[in-house]
């Protein structure tokens, strides 16, 4: 039976390895073409965000460079000495239009812009508050609006210093996104693919119109519902740095699409572009699909044999399981048992001694036990160990801690990396659970006991041996018993061997 077991095994060794070489092969080849579509997407992804970048920064650093020449012209005091005709004349002719200028108090004073007339005043505006209250911030973008021309617009600002670096007012420029939105759309990447302009705090500008959309239709309007201010789009909290990417739900298709996004550079704007994993691995799944079911048939001979060979292998398995088990498990009360506790506080004990940490140790002894079998019957008095058993391990709260049954009404307490006030705390505790549990006698009378608990902990000292911890913790429990029962005793040293709980 034995060398059928083995002859067995091997068989069926050979038999996956060989099943496992083909998938193997199969599953390289398929990871190396996932990572290729994964990659090739990821460089028309960066390519487009580069492009974009470049789009946008030239779009918006041209405008940025009109109001830079605007601020520099109208900040020389020779051209501020000019008559009213005179200065009105040197703006039309220093503005390509959609420029204003506006004071310290926010009253537009120059204007060729229909949206920012002259006369009007914008101090109660972000695009004012915000320079004002800090001049050096550079160019602000406000959120997108229908301009005067109905088109969909963003309006820009810059503040404007004196020679002392006061503050003295704004410039502004207005910036039509249509041009944008041609950019955006003529982008090949593929039918899913999108693109998106926002604010660096997550406010959208711009994005690539979506199947029965317009683009007009996803720009973010000046105020949202009951003229509160639109909120962030969902994505803006993925840009925590200045480039990255990241994976998410497409918050308008529901497409699980991989983004990537850039700040750009000198502007207070971020570009991201867009694609679903739809698109990315559609020509790879229709690979991996192929290659599955070529692979699939050709291994239904090698999974069967392996199918059978696993089943006397796990059935074997499954009865050696058991026997390890109840070789390690206690059966009456189903913890662990004398042989499982010896294993487990040997291995904890070289643990503590590698890393030095203490280890502790709580004995138990059931108080007048044999007294109890006596007056109610043994079969109580095991059902009162179960109880007793359950009582220990439920006033347990830490995974690593053990409780066995170390023999008879005898059990034990393995408590790694604990402390002597901890081991204290905890066979307090444990007292009280176990005075606390009672069982029905034959007469329905709740009947119980209580325990006497010998504790200890140390950290293992150089050549220390394992039995040495034994002996201090029997040491308490016997110091426990000899002092009156249902009580705690911790041990070694002599403030430590008085009771610190008894019953009342």
């Amino acid at each position: 039976m034995k060398r059928a077991i083995r002859v067995s095994r091997r068989l069926g060794l050979l038999v996956a390895l060989a099943a496992i070489a083909i998938l193997g092969a199969v599953g390289i080849t398929l990871y190396q073409s996932y990572e290729d579509a994964s990659a090739a997407a990821s460089r028309m992804a960066h390519n487009t965000l580069l492009f974009m970048e470049r789009e946008v920064l030239d779009m918006f650093g041209d405008i940025d460079a009109e109001l830079r020449g605007l601020d520099d012209a109208f900040a020389q005091p020779a051209i501020r000495a000019l008559p009213p005709a005179d200065l009105e004349r040197l703006f039309r002719q220093r503005s390509t239009g959609g420029l204003a200028l506006a004071d310290a108090e926010g009253a537009v004073e120059f204007s060729a812009s229909n949206d920012f007339p002259r006369a009007a005043n914008v101090a109660g505006r972000a695009l004012f508050t915000s320079q004002r209250a800090a001049p050096g911030k550079g160019l602000y973008v406000t959120r997108p609006f229908a301009g005067a021309d109905g088109k969909v617009a963003v309006a820009v600002s810059r503040a404007r210093l004196d020679a002392d670096g006061g503050f003295v007012g704004i410039s502004i420029g207005v910036l039509p996104l249509s041009a944008l939105h041609e950019i955006m759309a003529a982008a090949q990447l593929g039918s899913d693919g999108k693109i998106s302009l926002y604010r660096n705090d997550g406010i959208l500008l711009a994005r690539t119109a979506f199947p029965g959309t317009t683009g007009a239709d996803l720009i973010m309007p000046v105020s949202g519902p009951n003229g509160m201010p639109p909120t962030p789009d969902p994505l803006a909290r993925h840009f925590r740095q200045a480039s990255g990417s990241f994976d998410a739900i497409g918050p308008v298709d529901g497409l699980d699409r991989r983004y990537v996004y850039t700040e750009v550079p000198n502007l207070p704007l971020v570009v991201s572009v867009s694609l679903s994993m739809r698109e990315i691995y559609e020509s790879w799944s229709a690979r991996a699909a192929y290659l599955a079911v070529v692979t699939g048939l050709s291994c239904v001979a090698i999974v069967t044999l392996t199918l059978l060979f696993r089943r006397e292998l796990l059935r074997r398995a499954r009865a050696e399981g058991q026997l390890a088990e109840l070789a390690t498990v206690d059966s009456l009360t189903g913890i662990a048992n004398r042989r499982r506790f010896d294993e487990r506080l040997s291995q904890e004990w070289r643990r503590s001694g590698r890393t030095g940490h203490p280890i502790g140790l709580v004995m138990i002894d059931v108080d007048n036990f044999k007294a109890f079998n006596d007056k109610h019957g043994h079969w109580l008095g095991d059902d009162l160990l179960i109880h007793i058993a359950g009582a220990i391990s439920g006033a347990l709260r830490r995974p690593g801690d053990m409780v066995a049954r170390y023999g008879g009404e005898e059990f034990a307490i393995i408590l790694p990396e604990t402390p002597q006030e901890g081991v204290q705390r905890i066979a307090e505790h444990v007292r009280k659970a176990v005075a606390a549990t009672g069982i029905e006698d034959a007469t329905g009378r709740v009947v119980g006991t209580t325990a006497s608990l010998g504790a200890t902990s140390m950290k293992p000292p150089p050549g220390a041996d394992l039995a040495q911890l034994v002996q201090l913790a029997d040491a308490a429990l016997y110091r426990a018993k000899k002092g009156g029962r249902n009580t705690v005793i911790m041990a070694p040293t002599a403030d430590d061997q008085r009771p610190v709980a008894e019953a009342s």
